[in-house]
């Protein structure tokens, strides 16, 4: 079907004006099947992928435009109620904890190690705020900032020993669950060596925790070393 050029409405075959507009319909040159050729109109839209860099830049403007206005309303809120800054400073010790979590993936993209290095840095500071925070520091250096080493050594652990393996499947949830015992078992000494005063580490919660997930984590790597060697499991399953 042809198409007035003037306001694009579709018109009979054999009209020589448009009906709509009035203008003159020019039929163009028959094809050698007798069919008359017309002009071809694609509407279909172009979808235009951004750079990678630009987008990256988009999400860390918003993260920022997100994070930053609630930091900045609980601040204000805080001041013209009481004159200073006084609960607010715990939110926003929190809201730019989160907005750090939120950016460093985008900024050191790919780079696992170091994801994980300021992930731990970054707690350790919103510990030490909010310890300080309190007047007196105390809890920080004896419970704190212990924990947070057992997690760093733990998460590093975990996912070298996850890069490392050629063949990933079952084994990567094997690291997973022995890595939270082993978090727990420390968490576990750390806690009682405090609350004791004797320093001496002792286990108690933490030995449930283990006897609950480490017979899981020897099965998935008794099935990834040593069913999978001889079953193909995702065929057997069509996955």
């Amino acid at each position: 079907m042809p198409y007035c050029s003037h306001c694009g409405v579709e018109v009979d075959p054999k009209a020589t004006s448009c009906p709509l507009c009035r203008a003159p319909i020019q039929a163009l040159a028959r094809d050698p099947g007798g069919m008359p050729e017309y002009a071809q109109v694609d509407y279909k839209e172009e979808h235009v992928q951004l750079p990678a860099e630009y987008r990256r830049r988009f999400a860390l403007y918003l993260l920022s435009l997100v994070f930053f206005t609630p930091l900045l309303v609980v601040l204000i809120i805080d001041l013209v109620q009481n004159g200073a800054l006084d609960w607010s400073l715990y939110a926003a010790a929190a809201l730019l904890t989160a907005w750090a979590y939120a950016v460093i993936p985008l900024l050191l993209l790919g780079r696992v190690v170091a994801i994980v290095f300021f992930y731990v840095t970054v707690s350790a500071g919103f510990l030490w705020v909010v310890d300080n925070l309190h007047g007196s520091p105390w809890w920080f250096y004896s419970v704190g900032l212990p924990i947070l080493v057992v997690l760093a050594v733990v998460c590093s652990v975990v996912v070298a020993a996850s890069l490392k393996v050629k063949r990933k499947g079952a084994n990567v949830g094997a690291f997973v669950l022995a890595g939270i015992v082993v978090f727990c078992v420390g968490v576990d000494v750390v806690i009682t060596m405090n609350l004791s005063g004797a320093g001496v580490p002792a286990f108690g919660w933490s030995a449930i925790v283990a006897g609950a997930l480490l017979p899981p984590a020897g099965f998935l790597l008794y099935v990834q070393y040593g069913i999978a060697r001889r079953i193909d499991l995702r065929r057997r399953f069509h996955v």
